[in-house]
Protein backbone atom coordinates (compact mmCIF):
# COMPACT_ATOMS: atom_id res chain seq x y z
CA UNK A 1 0.00 0.00 0.00
CA UNK A 2 0.84 3.41 -0.81
CA UNK A 3 -0.14 6.91 0.36
CA UNK A 4 -0.10 9.31 -2.59
CA UNK A 5 -2.08 12.43 -1.70
CA UNK A 6 -1.76 15.60 0.32
CA UNK A 7 -4.54 16.83 2.14
CA UNK A 8 -7.72 18.26 0.58
CA UNK A 9 -9.37 21.57 1.57
CA UNK A 10 -12.45 22.95 1.45
CA UNK A 11 -15.22 25.18 3.14
CA UNK A 12 -18.33 23.68 4.20
CA UNK A 13 -20.64 25.26 6.43
CA UNK A 14 -18.75 28.24 7.07
CA UNK A 15 -15.93 25.23 8.39
CA UNK A 16 -12.51 24.38 6.40
CA UNK A 17 -12.18 20.52 6.46
CA UNK A 18 -9.80 18.31 5.22
CA UNK A 19 -9.64 14.67 3.98
CA UNK A 20 -7.24 12.29 4.75
CA UNK A 21 -4.47 10.77 2.39
CA UNK A 22 -6.30 7.88 0.45
CA UNK A 23 -4.07 4.63 0.26
CA UNK A 24 -3.97 2.64 -2.95
CA UNK A 25 -3.33 -1.03 -4.00
CA UNK A 26 -1.17 -1.78 -7.05
CA UNK A 27 -3.39 -0.51 -10.04
CA UNK A 28 -2.30 -3.96 -11.93
CA UNK A 29 -4.80 -5.91 -10.00
CA UNK A 30 -7.54 -4.17 -11.10
CA UNK A 31 -10.15 -6.50 -13.65
CA UNK A 32 -12.82 -4.45 -14.65
CA UNK A 33 -15.32 -7.04 -16.37
CA UNK A 34 -16.75 -5.36 -19.79
CA UNK A 35 -20.29 -5.07 -19.26
CA UNK A 36 -21.02 -5.21 -23.75
CA UNK A 37 -18.85 -5.98 -26.34
CA UNK A 38 -16.77 -3.19 -28.18
CA UNK A 39 -19.03 -1.05 -30.22
CA UNK A 40 -18.17 -0.05 -33.62
CA UNK A 41 -18.00 2.67 -36.36
CA UNK A 42 -16.20 4.05 -38.95
CA UNK A 43 -14.65 6.50 -36.92
CA UNK A 44 -14.43 4.99 -33.15
CA UNK A 45 -13.78 2.02 -31.29
CA UNK A 46 -16.00 2.18 -27.92
CA UNK A 47 -16.30 -0.44 -24.85
CA UNK A 48 -18.15 -0.04 -21.72
CA UNK A 49 -16.38 -1.23 -18.61
CA UNK A 50 -17.54 -2.32 -14.98
CA UNK A 51 -14.52 -1.17 -12.57
CA UNK A 52 -14.52 -2.54 -8.99
CA UNK A 53 -12.44 0.04 -6.97
CA UNK A 54 -11.59 0.34 -2.99
CA UNK A 55 -11.13 3.88 -1.75
CA UNK A 56 -10.63 5.14 1.41
CA UNK A 57 -11.94 8.91 1.98
CA UNK A 58 -12.89 11.12 5.24
CA UNK A 59 -16.86 11.11 5.09
CA UNK A 60 -19.14 13.95 6.57
CA UNK A 61 -22.22 12.55 7.89
CA UNK A 62 -25.78 14.06 7.12
CA UNK A 63 -26.66 16.86 9.52
CA UNK A 64 -30.68 16.96 9.20
CA UNK A 65 -32.60 14.13 9.25
CA UNK A 66 -33.60 11.77 6.60
CA UNK A 67 -36.30 12.65 4.55
CA UNK A 68 -39.63 11.28 4.28
CA UNK A 69 -41.33 13.78 1.95
CA UNK A 70 -40.72 17.03 -0.58
CA UNK A 71 -41.39 18.82 2.56
CA UNK A 72 -37.81 18.14 4.25
CA UNK A 73 -36.03 18.46 1.42
CA UNK A 74 -37.38 21.80 0.86
CA UNK A 75 -36.61 22.27 4.71
CA UNK A 76 -32.97 21.44 3.32
CA UNK A 77 -32.85 23.88 0.62
CA UNK A 78 -33.82 26.71 3.11
CA UNK A 79 -31.06 25.58 5.66
CA UNK A 80 -28.09 25.22 3.32
CA UNK A 81 -28.52 28.48 1.05
CA UNK A 82 -29.45 30.32 4.34
CA UNK A 83 -26.93 33.39 4.40
CA UNK A 84 -26.42 33.10 8.25
CA UNK A 85 -22.78 30.77 8.51
CA UNK A 86 -24.28 29.35 11.80
CA UNK A 87 -27.59 28.60 10.32
CA UNK A 88 -26.90 26.69 6.80
CA UNK A 89 -25.27 23.62 8.64
CA UNK A 90 -26.36 20.11 6.27
CA UNK A 91 -23.55 17.92 7.69
CA UNK A 92 -22.50 17.16 11.31
CA UNK A 93 -18.74 18.03 12.87
CA UNK A 94 -17.88 14.21 13.17
CA UNK A 95 -16.25 12.91 10.44
CA UNK A 96 -15.95 8.78 9.58
CA UNK A 97 -12.61 6.75 8.09
CA UNK A 98 -14.78 4.61 5.21
CA UNK A 99 -13.20 2.66 3.07
CA UNK A 100 -15.22 0.99 0.83
CA UNK A 101 -15.23 -1.10 -2.13
CA UNK A 102 -17.56 0.65 -5.27
CA UNK A 103 -18.55 -0.73 -9.52
CA UNK A 104 -17.67 2.49 -11.57
CA UNK A 105 -19.18 2.38 -14.60
CA UNK A 106 -17.38 3.43 -17.69
CA UNK A 107 -17.02 4.33 -21.53
CA UNK A 108 -14.10 3.90 -23.22
CA UNK A 109 -13.62 5.13 -26.76
CA UNK A 110 -10.78 6.01 -29.36
CA UNK A 111 -10.57 6.49 -32.82
CA UNK A 112 -10.67 3.59 -35.26
CA UNK A 113 -7.85 2.26 -36.96
CA UNK A 114 -6.54 4.09 -39.75
CA UNK A 115 -8.08 6.98 -37.79
CA UNK A 116 -6.00 10.00 -36.66
CA UNK A 117 -4.77 8.99 -33.31
CA UNK A 118 -1.96 10.80 -30.59
CA UNK A 119 -2.21 8.69 -27.65
CA UNK A 120 -3.68 11.36 -25.71
CA UNK A 121 -6.50 10.43 -23.51
CA UNK A 122 -9.17 13.11 -21.92
CA UNK A 123 -10.77 11.60 -18.59
CA UNK A 124 -14.33 13.28 -18.48
CA UNK A 125 -16.50 13.73 -14.88
CA UNK A 126 -19.57 15.08 -15.72
CA UNK A 127 -21.99 17.15 -13.60
CA UNK A 128 -24.74 17.13 -11.42
CA UNK A 129 -28.18 16.22 -13.07
CA UNK A 130 -25.96 14.49 -15.82
CA UNK A 131 -24.58 10.87 -16.61
CA UNK A 132 -21.28 9.97 -18.91
CA UNK A 133 -23.71 10.46 -21.58
CA UNK A 134 -23.44 14.14 -21.56
CA UNK A 135 -20.19 13.77 -23.29
CA UNK A 136 -21.43 11.64 -26.06
CA UNK A 137 -25.39 11.64 -25.74
CA UNK A 138 -27.79 8.84 -27.09
CA UNK A 139 -30.39 11.26 -28.95
CA UNK A 140 -33.63 9.98 -29.67
CA UNK A 141 -34.66 8.55 -33.41
CA UNK A 142 -36.85 12.03 -34.26
CA UNK A 143 -32.98 13.66 -33.01
CA UNK A 144 -30.31 11.35 -34.12
CA UNK A 145 -29.29 13.28 -36.93
CA UNK A 146 -28.25 15.96 -34.83
CA UNK A 147 -25.47 14.01 -32.45
CA UNK A 148 -22.78 15.72 -34.16
CA UNK A 149 -23.78 18.75 -33.01
CA UNK A 150 -23.88 17.82 -29.58
CA UNK A 151 -21.43 14.90 -29.14
CA UNK A 152 -17.77 15.86 -27.65
CA UNK A 153 -16.62 12.62 -27.75
CA UNK A 154 -17.07 12.30 -31.45
CA UNK A 155 -15.58 15.48 -32.05
CA UNK A 156 -12.38 14.30 -29.85
CA UNK A 157 -12.24 11.65 -31.69
CA UNK A 158 -12.09 13.47 -35.08
CA UNK A 159 -8.97 15.35 -33.45
CA UNK A 160 -7.43 11.74 -32.74
CA UNK A 161 -8.33 11.74 -29.08
CA UNK A 162 -9.39 8.91 -26.87
CA UNK A 163 -12.38 9.61 -24.37
CA UNK A 164 -12.59 7.96 -21.05
CA UNK A 165 -15.96 8.74 -19.42
CA UNK A 166 -17.64 7.48 -16.33
CA UNK A 167 -20.46 7.48 -14.54
CA UNK A 168 -19.96 9.37 -10.59
CA UNK A 169 -20.55 7.56 -7.84
CA UNK A 170 -24.33 6.80 -7.26
CA UNK A 171 -25.55 7.71 -11.05
CA UNK A 172 -26.99 5.30 -13.03
CA UNK A 173 -24.11 2.49 -13.38
CA UNK A 174 -22.31 3.34 -10.36
CA UNK A 175 -23.15 1.61 -7.53
CA UNK A 176 -26.25 4.18 -7.04
CA UNK A 177 -28.62 1.16 -6.02
CA UNK A 178 -26.50 -0.07 -3.37
CA UNK A 179 -24.78 3.29 -1.87
CA UNK A 180 -26.54 6.06 -0.34
CA UNK A 181 -27.44 9.31 -1.41
CA UNK A 182 -26.16 10.23 2.60
CA UNK A 183 -23.01 8.85 2.27
CA UNK A 184 -22.31 9.73 -1.69
CA UNK A 185 -20.46 13.20 -1.11
CA UNK A 186 -17.30 15.26 -2.45
CA UNK A 187 -14.83 13.50 -0.92
CA UNK A 188 -15.63 10.00 -1.92
CA UNK A 189 -16.27 10.93 -5.69
CA UNK A 190 -12.25 12.84 -5.66
CA UNK A 191 -11.09 10.00 -4.35
CA UNK A 192 -12.93 7.68 -7.33
CA UNK A 193 -11.78 10.62 -9.98
CA UNK A 194 -7.65 10.30 -8.61
CA UNK A 195 -7.81 6.97 -8.80
CA UNK A 196 -9.23 6.97 -11.95
CA UNK A 197 -6.68 8.71 -13.04
CA UNK A 198 -3.76 7.06 -12.03
CA UNK A 199 -5.73 4.03 -13.73
CA UNK A 200 -5.91 5.47 -16.84
CA UNK A 201 -2.24 7.13 -17.12
CA UNK A 202 -0.92 3.63 -16.17
CA UNK A 203 -3.00 2.16 -19.17
CA UNK A 204 -3.16 -1.63 -20.02
CA UNK A 205 -5.65 -3.41 -21.01
CA UNK A 206 -8.18 -3.47 -18.25
CA UNK A 207 -8.69 -0.14 -18.13
CA UNK A 208 -7.99 1.00 -21.54
CA UNK A 209 -9.24 -1.69 -23.92
CA UNK A 210 -8.67 -2.31 -27.61
CA UNK A 211 -4.90 -2.42 -27.46
CA UNK A 212 -4.30 1.00 -26.94
CA UNK A 213 -1.78 0.41 -24.36
CA UNK A 214 -0.24 3.30 -22.01
CA UNK A 215 -1.63 6.97 -22.98
CA UNK A 216 1.62 9.52 -23.79
CA UNK A 217 -0.59 12.33 -22.12
CA UNK A 218 -3.71 12.50 -20.07
CA UNK A 219 -6.16 15.02 -19.20
CA UNK A 220 -8.62 15.83 -16.67
CA UNK A 221 -12.31 17.23 -17.93
CA UNK A 222 -14.93 18.27 -16.55
CA UNK A 223 -18.06 19.77 -16.19
CA UNK A 224 -19.70 21.70 -13.36
CA UNK A 225 -19.38 19.71 -10.11
CA UNK A 226 -17.34 17.47 -12.57
CA UNK A 227 -14.78 20.79 -13.37
CA UNK A 228 -14.75 21.10 -9.11
CA UNK A 229 -13.45 17.55 -8.34
CA UNK A 230 -10.88 17.94 -11.30
CA UNK A 231 -9.75 21.31 -9.94
CA UNK A 232 -9.44 19.78 -6.23
CA UNK A 233 -7.83 16.05 -8.02
CA UNK A 234 -4.94 18.47 -9.37
CA UNK A 235 -4.62 20.97 -6.41
CA UNK A 236 -4.17 17.47 -4.58
CA UNK A 237 -1.85 15.90 -6.63
CA UNK A 238 -0.59 18.25 -9.62
CA UNK A 239 1.72 15.74 -11.22
CA UNK A 240 -1.50 13.58 -11.51
CA UNK A 241 -2.26 14.19 -15.16
CA UNK A 242 -0.74 16.75 -17.99
CA UNK A 243 -3.57 19.07 -18.45
CA UNK A 244 -6.83 19.76 -17.43
CA UNK A 245 -10.28 21.18 -18.74
CA UNK A 246 -12.67 22.77 -16.40
CA UNK A 247 -16.48 23.42 -18.20
CA UNK A 248 -19.21 25.26 -17.05
CA UNK A 249 -17.16 26.47 -13.64
CA UNK A 250 -15.44 29.70 -12.10
CA UNK A 251 -12.74 29.50 -9.65
CA UNK A 252 -14.96 33.33 -8.37
CA UNK A 253 -17.94 31.98 -5.62
CA UNK A 254 -19.15 35.40 -4.68
CA UNK A 255 -20.03 35.49 -8.54
CA UNK A 256 -22.47 32.50 -7.96
CA UNK A 257 -24.18 33.60 -5.12
CA UNK A 258 -22.02 31.74 -2.77
CA UNK A 259 -23.08 28.72 -4.76
CA UNK A 260 -27.07 28.94 -3.83
CA UNK A 261 -28.05 29.72 -7.84
CA UNK A 262 -27.96 25.64 -8.56
CA UNK A 263 -30.07 24.55 -5.07
CA UNK A 264 -32.73 27.65 -5.80
CA UNK A 265 -32.50 26.80 -9.34
CA UNK A 266 -33.39 22.97 -9.26
CA UNK A 267 -36.41 22.88 -6.81
CA UNK A 268 -35.39 19.45 -5.95
CA UNK A 269 -37.70 16.87 -5.15
CA UNK A 270 -36.76 13.01 -3.97
CA UNK A 271 -36.41 11.42 -6.72
CA UNK A 272 -38.00 7.77 -5.64
CA UNK A 273 -41.39 9.81 -5.52
CA UNK A 274 -41.08 11.47 -8.30
CA UNK A 275 -40.10 8.81 -11.24
CA UNK A 276 -40.89 4.94 -11.02
CA UNK A 277 -37.54 4.44 -12.62
CA UNK A 278 -35.74 5.84 -9.45
CA UNK A 279 -37.70 3.83 -6.79
CA UNK A 280 -34.71 1.43 -5.81
CA UNK A 281 -32.96 4.61 -4.83
CA UNK A 282 -33.26 5.63 -1.14
CA UNK A 283 -34.34 9.39 -0.37
CA UNK A 284 -31.35 11.19 -0.01
CA UNK A 285 -31.18 11.13 -4.07
CA UNK A 286 -32.88 14.09 -5.39
CA UNK A 287 -33.56 15.46 -9.07
CA UNK A 288 -35.15 18.79 -10.59
CA UNK A 289 -38.85 19.16 -10.51
CA UNK A 290 -39.59 19.40 -13.62
CA UNK A 291 -38.28 20.77 -17.10
CA UNK A 292 -38.40 24.51 -16.40
CA UNK A 293 -36.32 24.18 -13.64
CA UNK A 294 -33.59 22.27 -15.85
CA UNK A 295 -33.67 24.85 -18.23
CA UNK A 296 -33.44 27.87 -15.77
CA UNK A 297 -30.35 25.68 -14.47
CA UNK A 298 -28.60 24.47 -17.81
CA UNK A 299 -30.03 26.78 -20.80
CA UNK A 300 -29.70 29.96 -22.28
CA UNK A 301 -32.59 30.92 -24.49
CA UNK A 302 -32.75 31.22 -27.56
CA UNK A 303 -29.55 29.18 -27.88
CA UNK A 304 -30.52 26.21 -28.01
CA UNK A 305 -33.35 23.41 -29.56
CA UNK A 306 -36.24 22.94 -27.02
CA UNK A 307 -36.19 18.98 -28.22
CA UNK A 308 -32.71 18.98 -26.80
CA UNK A 309 -33.77 20.82 -23.18
CA UNK A 310 -36.85 18.20 -23.26
CA UNK A 311 -34.59 15.15 -23.65
CA UNK A 312 -31.46 16.59 -21.34
CA UNK A 313 -34.74 17.10 -18.61
CA UNK A 314 -36.32 13.60 -19.17
CA UNK A 315 -32.71 11.83 -19.02
CA UNK A 316 -31.52 13.73 -16.11
CA UNK A 317 -29.63 11.89 -13.31
CA UNK A 318 -30.62 12.05 -9.89
CA UNK A 319 -28.07 13.61 -7.55
CA UNK A 320 -26.74 12.59 -3.81
CA UNK A 321 -28.15 15.47 -1.35
CA UNK A 322 -23.96 15.16 0.39
CA UNK A 323 -22.43 15.88 -3.11
CA UNK A 324 -24.08 19.45 -2.70
CA UNK A 325 -23.88 19.44 1.00
CA UNK A 326 -20.44 18.83 0.83
CA UNK A 327 -19.30 20.99 -1.62
CA UNK A 328 -21.83 23.56 -2.17
CA UNK A 329 -19.44 26.11 -1.25
CA UNK A 330 -15.85 25.12 -2.89
CA UNK A 331 -12.72 26.97 -1.14
CA UNK A 332 -10.05 27.28 -4.01
CA UNK A 333 -7.44 28.41 -1.26
CA UNK A 334 -4.60 27.73 -1.21
CA UNK A 335 -4.04 27.90 -5.21
CA UNK A 336 -2.95 25.00 -6.78
CA UNK A 337 0.93 24.32 -8.04
CA UNK A 338 0.08 22.25 -11.01
CA UNK A 339 2.23 23.36 -13.81
CA UNK A 340 0.39 21.66 -16.52
CA UNK A 341 -1.91 23.22 -19.18
CA UNK A 342 -5.23 24.70 -17.64
CA UNK A 343 -8.56 25.88 -19.51
CA UNK A 344 -11.51 26.96 -17.90
CA UNK A 345 -14.30 27.93 -20.66
CA UNK A 346 -18.02 28.27 -19.59
CA UNK A 347 -21.14 29.14 -21.19
CA UNK A 348 -21.62 33.01 -20.86
CA UNK A 349 -25.16 33.15 -19.46
CA UNK A 350 -23.94 30.43 -16.77
CA UNK A 351 -26.56 30.70 -13.77
CA UNK A 352 -24.76 28.25 -11.69
CA UNK A 353 -21.23 29.44 -11.59
CA UNK A 354 -21.31 32.85 -12.49
CA UNK A 355 -25.62 33.86 -11.57
CA UNK A 356 -26.08 34.44 -15.30
CA UNK A 357 -23.46 36.75 -16.51
CA UNK A 358 -19.84 35.38 -16.76
CA UNK A 359 -18.02 38.54 -18.27
CA UNK A 360 -15.29 39.42 -16.59
CA UNK A 361 -15.57 36.41 -13.48
CA UNK A 362 -13.56 33.71 -14.94
CA UNK A 363 -9.99 34.86 -15.95
CA UNK A 364 -9.34 36.29 -12.33
CA UNK A 365 -9.29 35.20 -9.82
CA UNK A 366 -8.70 32.18 -12.00
CA UNK A 367 -4.93 33.38 -13.53
CA UNK A 368 -4.28 33.36 -9.36
CA UNK A 369 -5.52 30.11 -9.01
CA UNK A 370 -3.79 28.46 -11.58
CA UNK A 371 -0.43 30.87 -11.57
CA UNK A 372 2.22 28.23 -12.23
CA UNK A 373 0.02 26.52 -15.07
CA UNK A 374 1.69 26.83 -18.62
CA UNK A 375 -0.40 28.28 -20.03
CA UNK A 376 -3.66 28.94 -18.15
CA UNK A 377 -6.40 30.28 -20.19
CA UNK A 378 -10.17 31.65 -19.61
CA UNK A 379 -12.88 31.84 -22.28
CA UNK A 380 -16.57 33.43 -21.95
CA UNK A 381 -17.97 30.92 -24.51
CA UNK A 382 -20.70 33.12 -26.17
CA UNK A 383 -24.63 31.88 -26.68
CA UNK A 384 -24.55 29.43 -24.02
CA UNK A 385 -25.87 28.53 -20.70
CA UNK A 386 -24.47 26.40 -18.22
CA UNK A 387 -25.19 23.22 -20.08
CA UNK A 388 -22.53 24.11 -22.38
CA UNK A 389 -22.22 21.06 -24.51
CA UNK A 390 -26.07 21.12 -25.29
CA UNK A 391 -26.68 24.45 -27.33
CA UNK A 392 -26.64 25.21 -30.63
CA UNK A 393 -22.99 26.65 -31.23
CA UNK A 394 -21.19 23.29 -29.29
CA UNK A 395 -19.14 22.78 -31.39
CA UNK A 396 -17.34 25.53 -31.18
CA UNK A 397 -16.84 25.27 -27.52
CA UNK A 398 -15.55 21.39 -28.75
CA UNK A 399 -13.06 22.80 -30.85
CA UNK A 400 -12.13 25.56 -28.34
CA UNK A 401 -11.25 22.85 -25.86
CA UNK A 402 -9.44 20.45 -28.56
CA UNK A 403 -7.38 23.45 -30.25
CA UNK A 404 -6.31 24.61 -26.63
CA UNK A 405 -5.17 20.95 -25.84
CA UNK A 406 -3.39 20.58 -29.56
CA UNK A 407 -2.07 24.31 -28.87
CA UNK A 408 0.36 22.79 -25.72
CA UNK A 409 1.29 19.72 -26.67
CA UNK A 410 -1.42 17.34 -25.70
Amino acid sequence: MKTLLQPMFLLVAGVYITTAAPTYDNVNSLLPRTSNPPSESKSKICQDLKIPLTVTSTNYVFGLPYFNNDLDVANWVVTATNRNPSIKKTVTPRTENVTATYTIGARFCQPAPGKKFNKVVLLATHGIGFDKSYWDPNLPAELKSETDKYSFVDHAISRGYAVFSYDRLGVVSSSSKQTSGYVVQINNQLEILKRLAKLVKAGGENILPGKFGKPKKTVLLGHSFGSALSYFAVSDEPSLVDGVVLTGFSTNISASNQGTALLTGFVPRIANLREEKWGKLDSGYLATVDGNSSAVIFFQQPDYDPAIAEFAAANQAPFAVMELSTGREFSFNPPVTFKGAALIITGKYDWPFCAGDCDDVLANPGAQYFAGARPFKAIVYPKAGHGLNFHLNAKGAFKAITDFLGENGL
